[in-house]
């Protein structure tokens, strides 16, 4: 059956996707768009007669561009708006930071706390510093890391991750707090100051009903042929989870005979 190209309404965006132009792969997914749009405009210039009436318009510099808000964060698409790659680690060798923190126990000089994880670092300065709890203030004492047990000093064991404090800074129920390193698996994605946003083809999956028989549905693709992702995104964080901003700028394919900034396939089958 024809479409009727009359009788189309964009019911919503399904997924966005990022390939890359040279050699096919997908940079990131985003499947769960909340809302988007896309933008286009051209610069209008006039030309004018006697007494400055217009008497002609033209058109030229073209623009077009997408945006949408995913509803939660997408590694790909992050990666590719910092311009990196995530980096993923599954042999743990991925350098966390880490906030601990733990209750003092034991009797006499004794006083001790185990780490959640092994703190990495310089032997004999794995933890550097540790905070024990005064008046609800979390940071109230510091103490300083030091291969003997005194006051205002602890000691650290990375072998038992045991935490050993002196009796004249902490007791039995005190709260410890502190942030160390330690290796784990998992990714890291990384914003540097010399990598920009990637650019590349930028596929808009867009669902449509026939206005006259809801029934009728077309899963139609936009294609932006060459789109450069835009770098300037905020993450807000609130009551609700962050939903993933992002943009894209269509640019000339001067590649393509017919300059295309963005075409949209709608198929049958």
């Amino acid at each position: 059956m024809a479409i009727n190209l009359e009788k189309l309404v964009i019911d919503r965006i399904g997924r966005v996707s990022l390939q890359n132009k040279t050699d096919g792969s997908l940079m990131f997914l985003m499947d769960q768009i909340k809302d988007g749009s896309i933008t286009n405009g051209a610069e209008q210039v006039f030309g004018s007669g006697a007494a400055g009436v217009r008497i002609i318009a033209l058109n030229r510099n073209k623009t077009a561009g997408f945006e949408c808000n995913n509803g939660f964060v997408s590694g790909g698409a992050l990666a590719a708006q910092l311009g990196g790659e995530p980096d993923v680690a599954e042999d743990g060798s991925l350098v966390s930071p880490y906030f601990d923190q733990k209750t003092v126990a034991g009797t006499g000089t004794d006083m001790t706390a185990v780490t959640e994880h092994t703190a990495e670092g310089l032997v004999g300065d794995e933890i550097g510093k540790v905070y024990v709890m005064v008046e609800g203030n979390p940071l109230g004492k510091e103490l300083v890391q030091d291969k003997t047990l005194a006051a205002g000093k602890f000691t650290y064991d990375p072998e038992t991750k045991k935490i050993n404090v002196s009796d004249a800074d902490a007791k039995t129920g005190d709260l410890l707090t502190m942030v160390y390193n330690y290796k784990t698996s998992g990714a890291k994605i990384l914003n540097s100051s010399d990598n920009f946003p990637k650019s590349g083809k930028l596929l808009v999956e867009v669902l449509m009903r026939d206005v006259c028989d809801n029934e009728t549905i077309y899963t139609g693709v936009m294609v932006f042929p060459n789109a450069a992702i835009d770098g300037n995104f905020t993450m807000t964080f609130g009551n609700e989870p962050m939903v993933h901003n992002f943009k894209a700028t269509a640019l000339l394919d001067v590649c393509s005979a017919s300059k295309e900034l963005w075409y949209l396939i709608i198929p049958t089958e």
